[in-house]
C-alpha cells in the first residue's frame, strides 16, 4: 500500500508550478515591455524606512510615487544600504525625494526605479525553464504511474 503523501504530491505540483510558470512569463513580458515602450519619468520617495534584514543588514524600504494621465500611481521597493544612503542616512533623515523611474505608458503602474533596475531577462527565463523542467517531470512520472498501475 502506497503512502498517501507520495501519491497526492505530482498532483499538487501538476497545480502549483502551472501557476509558478504563469508568473514567470508574466515577468517576462512585463520585462519586455518596460524594455520596448518604458519611458523615463521622475517620481519621489515617500514613507522611507530603514529596515533590518537577515544577518544584520538593512535595507531601505518606501514607496515610489509617479503620475502619468493625472492619476498618482504607487509601489513599494526594498534597496540595499550602499544604494539607500544617497537618499536618506543611517538615522532616517531624508536627504533626496526625487526618484528617476521608467514605466511603461500602456501598462502604468508597471515600473523600474534607476537606482535598482529589474532584473535582467535571462533570470525569468531560467526560471520559466526550471518551472517548465519540474512540470515536465511531473507529468512524464503520473504517466509512468498509471501505465504501471495497468
Amino acid at each position: 500500500m502506497r503512502p498517501k503523501f507520495k501519491f497526492r504530491w505530482p498532483w499538487l505540483l501538476l497545480i502549483v508550478v502551472p501557476m509558478w510558470l504563469a508568473a514567470a512569463v508574466g515577468e517576462l513580458l512585463d520585462t519586455r515591455l518596460l524594455e520596448t515602450e518604458g519611458v523615463p519619468a521622475w517620481g519621489r520617495m515617500e514613507s522611507a524606512k530603514w529596515v533590518a534584514g537577515r544577518r544584520g543588514g538593512r535595507t531601505l524600504a518606501f514607496d515610489a510615487v509617479w503620475e502619468h494621465a493625472g492619476r498618482e500611481y504607487r509601489q513599494s521597493f526594498n534597496v540595499s544600504s550602499a544604494v539607500a544612503e544617497r537618499y536618506v542616512t543611517r538615522d532616517g533623515q531624508v536627504l533626496e525625494t526625487k526618484l528617476e523611474l521608467r514605466y511603461a505608458p500602456s501598462k502604468p503602474e508597471l515600473v523600474s526605479i534607476a537606482i535598482q533596475p529589474r532584473d535582467p531577462l535571462w533570470v525569468s527565463i531560467i526560471i520559466a525553464c526550471v518551472g517548465f523542467s519540474v512540470l515536465c517531470g511531473v507529468i512524464i512520472f503520473l504517466i509512468h504511474d498509471w501505465r504501471q498501475r495497468k
